[in-house]
């Protein structure tokens, strides 16, 4: 079924600068005088098609294609429908042969030219459908044929009966002919008839895109190959310059380019322009892809303890081949070995050839024969508790691996994290690797044992300072389980072992922590504690002179204590107290015994009881005793005599005083000394030790005149030697 609907024809003569270059675009639109209404649409693709003559003596390319449109339209008709090309793409195919024939095929001579993206817009008329073409280019004085198709049916102007007119439009020596539409599915032909192609086309002098050919040919060059790339433009093309570009960057000029050496760096996409000093190409393209296989990997074993049976490594590769170096050299004709007699290392390296072309990075193969290691340092057994999180094992030495059989199994260098969900007993074994060579296995017992529970009990909660307290432990942990118990500061430690009881003396004062762990096999307890109130003991000191006489009174006090103290109960150690003021003192007291004493005084403050000593130190009266030369107490001595008198005992640390001093001439005050005596006398002497204690005695001397003068009242001069002279009579002692 065919629909008939009317379109308005456009035409429009545009000039533009568009392009890689500075050229004038010219614009030929089919500015149609006799328009009939289109004879459509059926249901089909379809195709409209023109010609292109150039009979420039110049080539010419067209840049851009714009036609006919319908974004919304209603169809009369039996019965009516709504129309829309919305959502179509268009296709250009041209022809160097003006009479191509049907259907669109390369085997007709068909080439492709371009393509449009999905057309969406809102109104009705010539819109561009495809714009930058770069490969549409029509040679001097030639006509082409060019077929525009659409995967929706194509509105065009013109039907079966009345072509539209004219049916050719020229400008610039460019002549574009329509030569009708073709319904059927494309590239298949159903019918022809006289309708046209209702557009435009874009143009502009060009020269075609330079074809591009390598030596050698290969569909696929190998990493260090040499490439000779050769630019072919038309005959036509007067004085051509040729300019190459890698990556965007000009790199060459002329008709052939060299690359010397192929890798990574240099192949890829290669572009060529030519230019005939008007105008420049659009740019040829030749996309060079090098194959540089990867270096093989090995399987096997490549490092050997002594006197270990050497086996070959397996290549990962194809067409292996092995050298000395890491790159140049010939290849080795032979797999290589190694000897594990005795210790040594081999290095070769290894390449593969994939589709004729050998990889450039070659693998380094290190072959080592060595002595084995000792098994490696581990710690063993090690315990965790049941359900709690537990760390990789480790050891100690290199490159470790890690089994789960003493013997056999296959290795892992991860090392192995316990699993704790249930009580159990792992083994784990680890080797070490040194220069190749695999150690013994070291063994690792894990042990997954239950978390003992449990509590701290105490026999007071309460107690003096200095007192003692009984503690225990209560719970599931066995007797032979690991007590780690922690006692405050200051605690002395009296008996008990391991899960108690334990008998401890507290001596600091202050709310004081005891904690406990308990170890079963490893696996630890949450940490148990208890707290005891230490009750701090009364503390006071004891003031009294360290040396004390005896028989004298001295003070006793207490001139610090604790403020709280509910009582006070004195000790002198045989003194004798005259006074005393309040419970602490001050006490006035006397020793009557020499020697060392000990003062001790009882104190309690809030049930706690401490006793505070101090010493001092009783001492004698020194001795005072007086010794009188040549005189026994009693005795009577002339008046005026004088008398040599000393201490009975002398200290150089005593000092003496003698009274009264009037008897001794200012020399009283010496252990040794003269009196004189006019009379009966008393004589005292005052001894004062090093430690200010006194004695003190006194003794009599009696005393009498010794010589009286009297005057005789007669005498008898006879010579009879009896008072014959007149003189004094004295009796005593006469100086």
């Amino acid at each position: 079924m065919k629909y008939t609907f009317n379109i308005h024809v456009f035409g429009i003569l545009l000039t533009v600068l568009i392009g890689h270059q500075l050229m004038a675009q010219t614009t030929i639109n089919t500015n149609y005088v006799n328009s009939p209404p289109v004879n459509v649409l059926n249901t089909q693709p379809s195709y409209v098609t023109f010609t292109v003559n150039n009979s420039n003596n110049y080539a010419v390319a067209i840049t851009a294609i714009g036609t006919q449109h319908i974004a919304s339209a209603v169809i009369a008709g039996t019965p009516a429908i709504n129309y829309s090309q919305n959502n179509c793409e268009y296709i250009l195919w041209y022809n160097e042969n003006s009479t191509g024939a049907t259907p669109i095929t390369t085997a007709n001579g068909w080439m492709y030219g371009s393509k449009s993206g999905v057309i969406n817009v809102n109104t009705n008329g010539v819109i561009p459908v495809m714009t930058n073409i770069e490969d549409v280019v029509i040679s001097p004085n030639s006509t082409y044929k060019f077929a525009l198709a659409c995967t929706d049916s194509i509105s065009a102007v013109g039907n079966t009966t009345t072509p539209a007119l004219p049916g050719s439009f020229t400008s610039n020596g460019v002549t574009l002919t329509t030569t009708g539409q073709t319904w059927g599915q494309f590239p298949t032909n159903s019918q022809n008839n006289n309708q046209s192609f209702n557009g435009n086309i874009v143009f502009q002098r060009a020269i075609p895109k330079p074809e591009i050919k390598a030596a050698p040919i290969k569909a696929q060059y190998c990493f260090g190959d040499k490439v000779i790339l050769t630019a072919n433009t038309e005959s036509y093309v007067s004085n051509p310059v040729f300019t190459w570009k890698y990556n965007g960057n000009v790199v060459g000029t002329g008709s052939t380019y060299t690359i010397n050496a192929l890798d990574n760096t240099n192949a890829g996409l290669y572009t060529c322009t030519v230019s005939d000093g008007t105008v420049t190409s659009f740019e040829g393209t030749y996309n060079i892809t090098v194959l540089d296989p990867p270096a093989p990997t090995i399987d096997g074993k490549v490092n050997y303890c002594l006197n270990e049976a050497f086996v070959p490594v397996t290549i990962n590769g194809q067409n292996p081949k092995w050298y000395y170096t890491t790159t140049g050299g010939s290849p080795i004709p032979v797999t290589p070995t190694i000897n594990t007699a005795t210790p040594n290392s081999a290095i070769y390296y290894v390449t593969q050839t994939v589709n004729g072309c050998e990889s450039s990075k070659r693998t380094v193969v290190k072959l080592t024969a060595a002595p084995q290691p000792e098994a490696p340092v581990v710690n063993t057994p090690i315990y965790y508790c049941e359900n709690t999180p537990s760390d990789q094992l480790r050891a100690v030495g290199n490159m470790l691996n890690w089994y789960y059989e003493p013997t056999g199994g296959l290795p892992t260098s991860i090392a192995p994290t316990p699993n704790t969900s249930k009580m159990d007993e792992f083994d784990y074994y680890v080797t070490q690797t040194v220069d190749g060579c695999e150690s013994e296995r070291s063994q690792i017992e894990v042990i997954v044992t239950f978390k003992p529970n449990g509590l701290i009990l105490v026999d007071k909660n309460e107690i003096c300072a200095e007192d003692t307290v009984e503690i225990n432990y209560y719970g599931s942990a066995y007797p032979n389980a690991a007590y780690n118990w922690v006692l405050p500061d200051g605690t002395n430690y009296n008996t008990g072992i391991d899960q108690g009881p334990l008998v401890l003396q507290l001596d600091k004062p202050g709310t004081q922590q005891i904690t406990l762990q308990v170890g079963n096999k490893g696996c630890l307890s949450d940490l148990y504690s208890t707290t005891i109130l230490v009750k701090p003991l009364p503390e006071g000191t004891v003031a009294i002179q360290s040396d004390i006489c005896q028989g004298q009174d001295y003070l006793v006090s207490m001139p610090s204590y604790t403020k709280t103290i509910d009582n006070f109960t004195w000790d002198f150690d045989g003194g004798t107290a005259s006074h005393y003021a309040t419970g602490q003192g001050s006490y006035g007291v006397t020793w009557n015994t020499p020697g060392k004493k000990t003062l001790q005084v009882t104190l309690v403050d809030n049930g706690c009881e401490a006793t505070v000593y101090t010493q001092t130190t009783v001492h004698e009266k020194p001795d005072a005793r007086i010794v009188i030369e040549d005189y026994v107490e009693g005795d009577v001595i002339c008046a005026s005599e004088k008398v040599k008198i000393y201490a009975n005992t002398a200290e150089i640390a005593s000092s003496y005083e003698w009274s009264p001093e009037i008897l001794f001439n200012g020399d009283n005050y010496i252990p040794v000394t003269y009196a004189k005596i006019d009379a009966n006398s008393a004589i005292s002497l005052k001894v004062t030790d090093e430690f200010g204690c006194i004695g003190e005695e006194t003794i009599k001397i009696l005393a009498k005149p010794c010589c009286e003068m009297t005057f005789p009242n007669a005498f008898s001069p006879n010579n009879d030697s009896r008072n014959d002279i007149f003189r004094p009579i004295v009796q005593g002692d006469k100086e």
